[in-house]
């Protein structure tokens, strides 16, 4: 597994590693209004989805995240990842919008699990 984190005015990291065998990139940018984070099995960036708080139904709950494709196709499987995998990110990040790029090869339940490892090593938010 590789880790490098790029010193410019955005704040920048880059991890790599297997996901069930698969060689598997991340790429996280923290700009000022939203977080960017690619993970591609493919070495392109491939669909691209915006993640935002909705408004809460009231006071005390949670805001749920939106998932919206911007770029690629629009299927359910598109959405389930954005919510498993960019959904904490917004949270955490203090519910800023994230820009999710998606180009995987496989999705399994242990993948997800291994993709959110990796994401988490590449936390920069």
């Amino acid at each position: 597994m590789a880790c490098r984190d790029d010193a410019m005015p955005v704040r920048t990291r880059e991890v790599s590693g297997k996901v069930c065998g698969v060689s598997t990139q991340v790429v996280c940018a923290a700009f000022a209004d939203r977080v960017f984070v690619t993970v591609s099995q493919c070495g392109r960036i491939g669909t691209l989805v915006s993640m935002s708080p909705a408004l809460p139904t009231n006071s005390s709950d949670q805001a749920p995240c939106e998932s919206r494709v911007l770029l690629g196709p629009d299927e359910p499987m598109t959405h389930v990842l954005a919510k498993n995998l960019a959904e904490p990110i917004c949270r955490e990040a203090g519910l800023q919008p994230v820009l999710l790029g998606l180009a995987l090869r496989t999705i399994s339940p242990q993948a997800l699990s291994e993709l959110r490892q990796l994401i988490d090593l590449c936390r920069i938010w």
